[in-house]
């Protein structure tokens, strides 16, 4: 189960176990639409990593903001990627000042929930043409290393 404590943008997962003797019944799996952008709440539309990678090299390239944590960048990132840590996004809104309003914004984390709620706030301050990374950098076949910035 994943825990998203929103006031304090944070998660954290807590592992759960099935009870003995129980039995279930597997679900059905859920036909997965996309959704149009939207301007008000709601579910944010989801680009896929191959759409991202086409798209980043094109003369209307989107702009890519990774939402992890900074230890979490040397995995890899994005081609291009800025980088700003959802907990300071949704908590200070003059973070969000660099952020164009006139192209459409991919917004990038490890799997997508982060990046869903830094969505939520940047559309609460105006944004629209807003995309969640579908699956994350998880799903990002080829990430770049990351380049320290030095003061």
């Amino acid at each position: 189960m994943l825990f998203i404590d929103v006031l304090a943008a944070t998660q954290r997962e807590i592992p759960l176990a099935a009870r003995a003797g129980r039995t279930h019944s597997p679900r059905k799996p859920r036909r997965r639409a996309t959704p149009a952008p939207t301007s008000g709440g709601g579910v944010t539309a989801v680009v896929s990593p191959t759409d991202l990678a086409s798209r980043l090299d094109g003369a209307q390239a989107p702009f890519v903001l990774d939402v992890r944590d900074a230890h979490e960048l040397a995995d890899g990132v994005v081609p291009g990627a800025a980088h700003i840590p959802v907990s300071i996004l949704t908590s200070d809104p003059a973070s969000s000042a660099d952020v164009p309003t006139d192209r459409d914004v991919v917004l990038v984390c490890r799997a997508g929930p982060r990046a869903e709620l830094a969505a939520t706030a940047l559309r609460a301050r105006g944004y629209e043409r807003l995309f969640v990374l579908e699956g994350g950098m998880l799903a990002w076949s080829a990430p770049v290393p990351h380049e320290l910035e030095m003061p």
